[in-house]
């Protein structure tokens, strides 16, 4: 069963977190949520380029020292969004630096990926980004099922419905994050339950396969 793991962090969640084994999701811009890190059973880290396009790799491996490691996933080196080839150049002089730093590197797979070599050896987590055409694209499927088979953990970014997280549990993918809860509030936790109840009832009576968004 997929990891759901949130950027938004309220009481209500932090209640539910535990018992079904909820994350949160912190990035430079949230970092008030580090108060909340032994609330959750566990973590990931978010370098915020998608807001931040230009923030200094620098920068961000200085913010990560100040984590704890325990409980944590992974942390991603720096993408552009939209950009495989840019991002490469971005990440590759960073993932060994996160790993130094000993948290697991993520390497995000951006649209364009076909045209450059990934990486595989240096990073621990193949982070699913890019616009929403290639994160649901066949493609990613398959880059989903390579990542698997070199034992890879597989995250989805952008997760923000139902119809989303099921596609990614369906592809094998381990965690998901997304901001759902910043437009709804503390209510939308209980939605958020919902999903992965449908989920699990799926998983014992699979009728049939799911295609789509």
């Amino acid at each position: 069963m997929i990891t759901y793991i949130s950027g938004v962090s309220n009481e209500r969640l932090i209640e539910v977190a535990n018992e079904h084994g909820i994350g949160i999701l912190l990035t430079p811009d949230t970092k008030s949520y580090v108060k909340h890190l032994n609330s959750y059973p566990l973590w990931a880290a978010d370098n915020g380029c998608f807001n931040h396009p230009n923030r200094a790799p620098l920068d961000l491996l200085s913010w990560l020292e100040t984590l704890p490691k325990k409980d944590a996933l992974f942390f991603p080196a720096p993408d552009v969004v939209g950009n495989a080839k840019l991002t490469l150049e971005r990440s590759l002089p960073v993932l060994s630096q996160i790993r130094k730093l000993g948290f697991k590197a993520a390497f995000v797979c951006q649209n364009g990926v076909e045209e450059t070599v990934i990486p595989w050896d240096e990073f621990d987590c193949l982070f699913i980004g890019g616009d929403t055409t290639f994160k649901l694209s066949e493609q990613s499927r398959q880059l989903v099922v390579e990542a698997k088979q070199r034992s890879k953990w597989v995250h989805m970014g952008r997760v923000n419905s139902y119809r989303r997280i099921r596609l990614a549990n369906s592809w094998g993918c381990d965690s998901a994050d997304g901001t759902y809860l910043r437009f709804t509030g503390p209510s939308g936790v209980e939605k958020i339950l919902g999903w992965f109840k449908k989920l699990k009832e799926e998983e014992k009576c699979p009728l049939f396969t799911y295609a789509g968004e």
